[in-house]
């Protein structure tokens, strides 16, 4: 500018106590868009009310702050005057312009190589083509006011400001420029003595897409939707619910694959189907989960075994899973998102969270959410029935099986003898009962009254064979957040899976964090 170059060093300027670097750029940067008590948006601008030299911006989220540099004036020190409002000062007047042989500086022509020091802040060269370089001391920035500031004096070029107090804050003394964070909720930072907080707000809309549940973790101050914990039930003579939904039912009577971990091979489950009361239907008699080069046996009558020894529950291998009698039900839980519910009886159920998506299989589905496909068997054959699907996951030679698979006759008792059929679809209209009204809003009740109807044929005098379908309905539902009260007379074991003296309820909403 007027014949001078100015070169000077980037002044950056950082509020916060823990500047990231930024690759590719000269400042650093301050995380988030919050400066003393307001929170700018992507690409806004704006001064430090202290320094109009010094402009920030918003972007990607960070603060970046940098200071203008202003270029040395090439007029008389009383011809230098500072605009109101704008960072650098201005020379007063008019130039007559004429070819000296040197540099023309103010009032004087500097020869070819001479140095010079127009002021205290600036070193000047005479260069070619009479043009001055000079290089200056550039100033920080001054995040103080004016009262703020030390006094110069005549061997320093830039004002500094005064040392910044500290903060106190609940009994806790913090820096300048300090950041913390009181709870997960809330952001402060010290600002020369003054505690400015910022409080995270949360989304008013507490809802989530159907597949989907709000949680609310400790490290997090806003709950968020995630996926669902998928669910494999397994009830009745036998029927199948899988991870995605498919219901289907299958009397095969030998050793099965339930569920596997078919990529990483973290753990599998098999079942042993027996017949039941008729050569017609089976059931589930037993399953054993191998977890943790552990093999854990769920038998008749809630009986644990271990590496094939007893269990007493609760039985619990650290860090691995544990298992707990929970009223009537059997629960193992394992630290790698696998869990099993048992009665003793038949009824399962295997869950599973979001991590084994896309990577299981065996008569519980693939669970990748798309339930058409989950009739894909172990040899990659898309079968159309369950049964032939059923018998594609059949492991151990054909001695474990009570009766061979060409040899089992799939009819309904209910075919030839109508009492047992009437006396089975009176039982399984409990379905339609006011108490399964809001359930039946969200789950097809068609599927578990079929599977309810099947099991009644089946079931000899003095037993209620509705029991498994109706728990796994309700099991449904309670994971639909829907409370059911079903009719204690029902006399169904298991229903009712507290622990004695509790009570089990329906999820609420999640209160946000205050």
């Amino acid at each position: 500018q007027a014949g001078v170059v100015t070169v000077s060093k980037v002044q950056c300027f950082t509020y916060c106590y823990n500047s990231l670097p930024v690759p590719g750029q000269c400042c650093p940067v301050c995380q988030g868009c919050y400066f003393r008590g307001k929170t700018y948006n992507e690409s806004e601008t704006f001064k430090l009310p202290t320094d109009v030299c010094t402009t920030c911006v918003c972007k990607n989220g960070n603060i970046a702050c940098e200071r203008e540099q202003c270029p040395v004036l090439n007029c008389k020190s009383d011809y230098i005057y500072q605009p109101k409002n704008e960072c650098c000062p201005k020379c007063r007047g008019t130039r007559t312009v004429f070819d000296p042989k040197g540099c023309l500086f103010a009032d004087r022509v500097y020869n070819k190589d001479e140095r010079f020091t127009p002021h205290q802040c600036a070193k000047c060269l005479c260069r070619r083509r009479r043009t001055a370089v000079c290089e200056t001391e550039t100033c920080p920035s001054l995040d103080c006011l004016a009262e703020d500031r030390l006094p110069m004096n005549s061997s320093s070029c830039c004002m500094k400001c005064k040392e910044k107090k500290d903060c106190t804050f609940e009994g806790t003394s913090y820096k300048h420029s300090e950041e913390w964070r009181p709870n997960v909720c809330m952001q402060c930072t010290c600002d020369n003595g003054v505690t400015y907080c910022q409080r995270e707000k949360c989304s008013n809309s507490l809802w989530c897409p159907q597949g989907f549940k709000l949680l609310l973790t400790e490290a997090e101050c806003c709950p968020k939707c995630i996926e669902h914990e998928a669910v494999c039930s397994v009830f009745g003579d036998p029927h199948y619910r899988t991870f995605d939904g498919l219901m289907y039912s299958f009397q095969g009577t030998c050793k099965y694959v339930l569920a596997q971990d078919c990529s990483n091979k973290d753990f599998l489950i098999k079942v042993r189907n027996g017949v039941r009361f008729t050569s017609g239907y089976a059931w589930t008699q037993m399953l054993v989960v191998f977890v943790y080069k552990h093999r854990i046996s769920m038998l008749q009558k809630s009986v644990v075994k271990v590496d094939k020894h007893r269990a007493v529950l609760p039985y619990t291998q650290p860090g691995k899973f544990s298992i707990i009698k929970d009223g009537e039900l059997v629960r193992m839980k394992t630290n790698l998102g696998l869990e099993v519910t048992w009665d003793g009886d038949s009824f399962l159920e295997v869950t599973v969270t979001t991590k084994y998506k896309h990577k299981l299989c065996g008569l519980c589905g693939n669970y990748n959410g798309i339930k058409s496909d989950d009739l894909i068997g172990q040899d990659g054959t898309m079968y159309m029935t369950g049964d032939d699907y059923g018998h594609s996951w059949r492991v151990g030679s054909s001695r474990a099986c009570q009766l061979k698979p060409q040899f089992i006759e799939v009819k309904s008792p209910c075919d030839k003898n109508p009492v047992a059929r009437q006396r089975s679809q009176s039982v399984c209209s409990i379905f339609y009962s006011r108490e399964f009204s809001k359930c039946r809003q969200k789950i097809p009740a068609d599927d578990y009254v079929g599977s309810c109807i099947t099991d009644m044929c089946d079931c000899p005098d003095g037993r209620y064979c509705a029991c498994e379908a109706i728990m796994a309905f309700i099991s449904q539902c309670s994971r639909s957040g829907i409370k059911v009260k079903w009719d204690k007379s029902l006399n169904c074991q298991g229903l009712d899976s507290c622990p004695a003296n509790s009570n089990r309820i329906a999820c609420g909403e999640i209160c946000e964090r205050t």
